[in-house]
């Protein structure tokens, strides 16, 4: 593995309600499965956040097409990365802001960083439920490890019937229609991550609701 710097593959500069936070993301305009789910009628991904504005700059950039390369071809030694250490400094680790679990590697490569950094909670959001029931197969979850589920479809949430022992919650984008007719209570995106932890904690929230933007 070739030498890697903390702020290299690292983002600490997020802005808007994850300001604040440290992520480790690949990105979606390099992802497989993003690039079928764009394309699909009635998936979320057709309103994917990362076509909009400076975002489009952000997916393309080096830093997390290098990420992607490394964390889908190699297991990755994390103690090599130099100021890894820097993560003991905070409680809230996003996995995959910008990006999708493209393989079970990926996957299992932010498993062990979990197992890493024991004190510190990280939290994933995926739609790859076929990767995830794969993986836990094997594989145990570790207990700082928070899994979110996105819902693929609009106003429809995930069914996760299959792997609900180790999905914490299911995050679903609604209409403001659908919101209005069924009374949809919407718990995401009013409030900064960081003051908010909702996603981030264990809680008795089991489904976030995000309006759509």
């Amino acid at each position: 593995m070739v030498k890697l710097k903390f702020d290299k593959i690292f983002t600490t500069a997020h802005t808007g309600k994850m300001a604040g936070m440290v992520s480790f993301s690949t990105t979606s305009a390099k992802n497989s499965f993003c690039k079928v789910m764009k394309k699909t009628p009635g998936c979320i991904c057709e309103h994917c956040y990362t076509e909009k504005g400076f975002l489009k700059t952000v997916v393309n950039s080096e830093k997390l097409i290098n990420n992607y390369k490394l964390v889908t071809t190699q297991t990755v030694d994390w103690q090599k990365i130099t100021g890894v250490e820097q993560l003991e400094n905070t409680k809230y680790i996003r996995l995959e802001a910008f990006g999708e679990l493209e393989n079970e590697l990926q996957f299992k490569n932010y498993l062990n960083l979990a197992k890493l950094f024991k004190k510190r909670n990280f939290t994933l959001w995926t739609k790859r439920t076929d990767l995830i029931k794969k993986v836990f197969e094997k594989e145990k979850k570790p207990k700082n490890f928070q899994l979110i589920v996105s819902s693929r479809k609009l106003n429809v949430p995930e069914d996760i019937s299959e792997i609900k022992h180790v999905v914490d919650k299911v995050f679903t984008v609604y209409t403001k229609d659908e919101v209005a007719s069924e009374n949809v209570v919407i718990n995401c995106g009013s409030k900064a991550c960081l003051t908010c932890k909702l996603c981030y904690t264990k809680n008795k929230v089991l489904e976030i609701n995000e309006l759509l933007k």
